[in-house]
């Protein structure tokens, strides 16, 4: 939440910080109200009953089949209630971006699988090799594998949401600008540069049963980095040798791809209807 609202003071008018904003602090105050409300309904230790007799005793639950929404647990917010995760899996990150090659989708799409099982809110599913896990599995029942290392076949989960997303705008170097003076009669002389990186990606939330389209948002990020150098001129037998000190801060197309893995996390779970938080 603070990310973002740090994000909105910079551009007050960016749509995709607003949103995703939005989504995050009602994630907060739904969870906030749902523990409120599991707190007010237990009741006091002085009242509890003695007697087990006096509770009656609860039924175990059976887990929903897949492709059955209507028996979901209920949960009554975005991002489902504590402790249920829902199946996910990424898909391709295609680059239509001039200037911009493959590899920055696919680091894309590796952020964003990392970013997405960290945050503990998701059980994702590996989609982007299927091949070599079922060549490992084949090999665990094959005759070449120690006894009692085969995999039981149908073990594998299915996602029940997909991503997919597409790098649609790369700019490395939107735009720039420096300046450079020197110090009164001293032989220094300071600048400064600044460059602003930008990118955007279309990305969309599918329902896997269904093929439905769950949702569809464009992120967009940039960032900007400045170089400082400081310069002088020292002299050495009679020679002038110019000098200089430069400190950089990270390169702002590398800030501007983390900044949009981050919002397309916040997007993706404020997004995700709650019903699919239902696995442990």
């Amino acid at each position: 939440e603070r990310y973002y609202r740090l994000a909105l003071e910079r551009d007050p008018n960016n749509a995709a910080d607003r949103q995703a904003l939005d989504g995050v602090v009602q994630v907060r105050r739904n969870l906030s109200q749902e523990q409120a409300t599991a707190a007010s309904r237990r009741p006091p230790r002085d009242l509890e009953p003695m007697a087990p007799s006096i509770t009656a005793p609860a039924q175990a639950s059976t887990p929903a089949p897949i492709g059955a929404p209507a028996s979901f647990p209920a949960a009554p917010a975005p991002g489902g209630a504590p402790g249920y995760k829902a199946l996910i899996a990424v898909g391709d990150f295609q680059v239509k971006a001039a200037g911009a090659g493959q590899f920055i989708g696919d680091g894309l799409r590796e952020m964003l699988v990392t970013t997405l099982h960290n945050s503990g809110r998701y059980v994702v599913v590996e989609r982007m090799d299927l091949q070599g896990l079922a060549a490992e599995q084949a090999l665990s029942r094959s005759r070449m594998a120690r006894a009692g290392a085969a995999v039981p076949e149908g073990q594998m989960d299915v996602a029940e949401l997909m991503i997919y997303g597409a790098v649609t705008e790369f700019e490395s170097e939107e735009r720039g600008g420096g300046v450079q003076f020197g110090i009164g009669k001293l032989p220094l002389n300071v600048g400064r540069q600044t460059k602003t990186a930008h990118m955007a990606i279309d990305m969309r939330l599918v329902d896997v049963a269904s093929g439905r389209l769950i949702t569809a948002q464009r992120i967009a990020s940039e960032a900007s980095s400045s170089q400082t150098s400081l310069g002088t001129t020292l002299s050495v037998s009679g020679m002038s040798i110019p000098t200089s000190l430069g400190a950089f801060r990270n390169t702002p197309m590398e800030q501007a791809i983390r900044d949009c893995v981050q919002k397309a996390s916040a997007t993706i779970t404020a997004n995700t209807p709650a019903p699919y938080f239902r696995h442990r």
